[in-house]
């Protein structure tokens, strides 16, 4: 299977939850291999690395590195951030 073949066969994210999104974060990444697997996604986002941009900085080469980092940064948001559950209001 190729790699465009690969990403249509997903499942689809329709009526996927805020819930559902954490608690699948949480799921997989949660065991030692989705620990292994959340290290490297956060070192490809060089969180925790200083940018250096550069002199003169390059706006574009600022803009692929904080792109990085805000994909990082969203996992760890992601699974670190319960959603609020809404409360249903009663009609008594």
């Amino acid at each position: 299977m190729d790699e465009l073949e690969q990403i249509l066969s997903l499942p689809s994210t329709e009526g996927y939850t805020a819930q559902d999104r954490y608690r699948d974060f949480r799921r997989v990444f949660g065991t030692d291999e989705g620990q292994r697997v959340l290290k490297e996604l956060l070192a490809w986002g060089a969180l925790f690395k200083p940018k250096v941009y550069g002199k003169p900085i390059d706006p574009y080469r600022v803009m692929v590195l904080e792109g990085e980092a805000n994909f990082a940064r969203r996992i760890l948001y992601t699974m670190n951030n319960e959603p609020q559950k809404k409360e249903v209001k009663s009609h008594e």
